[in-house]
């Protein structure tokens, strides 16, 4: 009997020890402090030669006599096509490989297999798409298959910001600070494609009131997932199944927007303007990371050389620069456009011709950069 009391105890205690290990893992005890200060900074115009692979452009052709996007908010590159969002008008178009408009993805409006409004998309590798409508307190999500045909919509009992298809086919959820649904109070939302097994994770910070929208997304690259919500200068890596395995704090020094500003935003926002913190996107590469923040007025994008300790700071602008706005990172390519209301004769100077002829056209031109 004493023995079996023993070997019971043992179990038990061998037990609980892999769960403190998971939910070490899950809740980001591995958490690495990156601090700006401590590397060689460098102002650029453009990211150093040495770490572009390849450059590609596509000359974008809309379909006037179509729905047309007019603004991009996010870009998807995969098997050869470009997906463009542009969420005012409520648009999900998609292009080949030389920007001929192919078709537009689902249809705005209130009747049957129709989305409110478009907050997020992403797509699985054989090409189905994963469309989060979010339309005040009824969000729904569209799924389409590889012909972009609906394959389905289910409403949701939370409220999300943004949506990401892992490897295996999952989905993790960006969940709202507004959420008054299922898992109130959490940012990660892990759950499969059937919206059954669900895993909620990471708390928000009950002493924030985050009544200001401000874009992000996920960003992928191999096998993690990153994962920012601003204000928070802290990013999660997460593994394509959707475990936490990492937690990296962006530490800005004397720039870090000070606690007692960020418990209220709506209130300090202006205030908020004269520091820095991480915003929209970061992604890792294998000489370090790539990313975008708000810094005192204006957005810069970084390159971050962590096996040399050099930090490539873009010009400040009021869009996410580096000849373009940058607006993700898919397939391996970091993902810009190029705007022709907002590109003048001194930034295309160094641009194909060709580029250039597209631009005076007053179309969008994407752009590709391969690290």
């Amino acid at each position: 009997m004493e023995i079996r009391h023993l070997l019971f105890l043992c179990g038990l205690c061998a037990f609980l020890s892999a769960c403190s290990d998971k939910k070490e893992k899950v809740f980001g005890e591995n958490e690495r402090t990156i601090s700006i200060s401590s590397f060689d900074i460098k102002q650029t115009d453009y990211f150093p030669e040495e770490f572009i692979r390849e450059v590609k452009y596509i000359p974008i052709k809309r379909d006037f006599d179509k729905d047309y996007f007019t603004f991009i908010d996010k870009i998807k590159y995969r098997n050869g096509k470009v997906y463009i969002l542009d969420k005012s008008k409520k648009i999900l178009s998609m292009f080949d490989e030389s920007g001929q408009f192919l078709q537009n993805i689902g249809r705005q409006g209130t009747g049957p297999g129709e989305f409110m409004n478009l907050s997020d998309f992403d797509l699985t590798n054989n090409g189905q798409v994963y469309l989060l409508d979010g339309f005040r307190d009824k969000d729904r999500l569209f799924v389409y298959d590889a012909d972009h045909d609906l394959e389905g919509s289910k409403e949701l009992t939370f409220e999300a910001d943004v949506v990401k298809v892992t490897e295996d086919g999952s989905l993790v959820f960006g969940l709202s600070s507004w959420n008054f649904g299922d898992f109130k109070g959490k940012k990660i939302l892990r759950t499969d494609n059937q919206l059954t097994d669900k895993f909620a994770m990471l708390d928000f910070d009950e002493g924030l009131n985050e009544t200001i929208w401000m874009d992000y997304q996920f960003g992928s690259n191999g096998s993690e997932i990153y994962y920012n919500k601003p204000i928070d200068n802290r990013v999660h890596v997460f593994d394509q199944k959707g475990d936490l395995n990492q937690v990296l704090k962006f530490d800005f020094g004397l720039l870090n927007v000070p606690d007692q500003l960020k418990q209220n935003l709506e209130e300090n926002f202006e205030e908020i303007k004269n520091f820095r913190y991480m915003r929209n996107f970061l992604v890792g590469f294998d000489k370090g990371y790539l990313g975008s923040l708000y810094d005192q007025g204006g957005y810069r994008i970084f390159l971050m050389d962590t096996l040399e300790n050099e930090l490539y700071l873009g010009a400040k602008t009021d869009y996410y620069g580096f000849l373009g706005q940058f607006v993700g990172f898919d397939d391996g390519y970091a993902l810009s456009y190029l705007d022709p209301e907002y590109i003048g004769e001194e930034t295309m100077k160094d641009l194909p011709e060709w580029v250039k002829d597209h631009l005076k056209g007053d179309e969008f031109v994407i752009r590709l950069v391969k690290f």
